[in-house]
């Protein structure tokens, strides 16, 4: 019953979120001692690397996320 209402709720926050999911910028994966992961054994943003691309431009003095469109 648990797990039903926890993915109801997050089916529900997705639902409603608003523009795509951005990517993190990690590019490598550490371990719990800083040190890096070569073998994919940490699965992590540094190993999947997904979500869209950040994207910015300047208008004068304003900076425009194109991205989000903000």
């Amino acid at each position: 019953m648990l797990k039903i209402l926890i993915t109801m709720i997050t089916l529900v926050v997705l639902s409603l979120a608003d523009g795509p999911v951005l990517q993190t910028g990690q590019i490598q994966s550490y371990d719990g001692n800083g040190d890096i992961v070569v073998y994919g054994n940490i699965k992590d943003d540094g190993y999947y690397q997904v979500g869209e691309s950040r994207s910015y431009s300047r208008d004068g003095d304003i900076v425009i996320d194109n991205t989000m469109g903000l």
